[in-house]
């Protein structure tokens, strides 16, 4: 291989590699997490079928449902009221709303 088409594989193999390591790594706010229902309670699985939150959350099929994560929230119904739950399943906004929503710029509207 001539010193030119050496450099030019070299650069070429550099610009990758360099790029490669510069993709950010997943962060937990950026990993997927889906319901799923077992014995009539919610709980949360990411897109490898694992679960990250067990089944706690009573199965009650509304407007919320199917539950999902906006800005690491996800809305939830609990004893025929909306709360909102973190990505560890943690209790974080106490149930007291008729219908829950997405959040957008850190508000959900009313």
């Amino acid at each position: 291989m001539s010193y030119k088409k050496y450099l030019i594989t070299a650069s070429v193999l550099l610009l990758l590699f360099a790029g490669c390591s510069s993709l950010k790594k997943t962060t937990e706010s950026e990993v997927t997490l889906l319901p799923y229902i077992e014995d009539e309670k919610v709980g949360f699985v990411d897109t490898s079928m694992a679960t990250q939150i067990a089944p706690q959350f009573k199965f009650i099929p509304d407007f919320n449902w199917p539950y999902h994560f906006s800005q690491d929230l996800a809305a939830i119904n609990i004893m025929g009221k909306v709360g909102y739950v973190n990505r560890k399943g943690d209790l974080v906004i106490k149930p007291r709303f008729d219908r829950g929503h997405n959040f957008s710029g850190g508000l959900a509207p009313g």
